[in-house]
């Protein structure tokens, strides 16, 4: 399960990557609010990744990269094949990762849907998790103080973060650029600093 948000520092209002930021981000927040009602069961992953790329355009950005779509046991990073037959099965659990550019600054975010009331909680907690991180966050913090913010709310819902899948940094037309946000407390020495912008990615599992 996985749930994105931004955060960015220090911005100034009238400068061209706020604003171009600000309206990547308000085309992101619309389609995440669209995507529970147009994600079903039995569709073709590939036609929800077709409405949502399309919904970007229509609303006047352009995909960041290609729509993924994650489901149950595939955590992240599943871009439907040209043709892809693939199906939403019932009772699963869908993670729509999809991201929208405006004139290279790019907006990375995400939705998770449950057609399945026993991962109710891990959503939760992963929901949760980002809330946390997003209050905790701010110049001068160190990335694995983060990354252990959402380790702890994970495991208090009886979950386990995932290790091997992080946030990031990004740039202007550079989705990961170096500096990662961690979903557990781990050797990472780097520090959050004004004016940088990352997406914080974090991930849980029932699965050892």
């Amino acid at each position: 399960s996985l749930i994105f948000s931004m955060v960015i520092f220090n911005l100034v209002k009238n400068d061209e990557a706020y604003q171009c930021y600000r309206k990547a981000g308000e085309i992101a927040s619309s389609i995440r609010r669209i995507v529970p009602s147009i994600t079903r069961e039995g569709m073709k992953i590939l036609d929800l990744c077709e409405k949502i790329e399309n919904l970007i355009f229509e609303k006047g950005g352009k995909p960041a990269f290609p729509c993924n779509i994650g489901v149950n046991e595939v955590a992240a990073h599943y871009t439907s094949p040209f043709k892809d037959e693939s199906l939403i099965p019932e009772n699963s659990i869908v993670k729509v990762d999809f991201g929208v550019e405006v004139l290279g600054y790019i907006v990375d975010t995400a939705v998770t849907v449950s057609f399945n009331r026993e991962y109710d909680l891990m959503v939760k907690a992963v929901d949760e998790a980002l809330m946390d991180a997003i209050e905790f966050i701010k110049d001068g913090v160190k990335a694995r103080e983060v990354g252990e913010v959402i380790e702890n709310k994970i495991k208090r819902y009886g979950f386990k973060p995932i290790k091997n899948l992080t946030g990031h940094k990004i740039d202007r037309y550079m989705l990961h650029t170096g500096k990662v946000i961690p979903n557990v407390s781990e050797v990472n020495g780097s520090k959050i600093e004004a004016g940088e912008v990352y997406a914080i990615e974090p991930f849980a599992t029932t699965i050892d």
